[in-house]
């Protein structure tokens, strides 16, 4: 089986809103760092 990855949802009904908390905030931006340290991207 053949699987692709794609950068939407299938529906308009997967598109949801996140609210996210400033631990989640500070964790998501440790994660960016530490990918630009070590020269990885995803192009966004």
């Amino acid at each position: 089986m053949l699987k692709k990855i794609i950068n939407h949802t299938k529906t308009q009904c997967g598109m949801r809103k996140l609210i996210l908390t400033e631990n989640a905030k500070k964790y998501i931006q440790m994660a960016i760092d530490r990918n630009r340290e070590l020269g990885i991207s995803d192009g966004d």
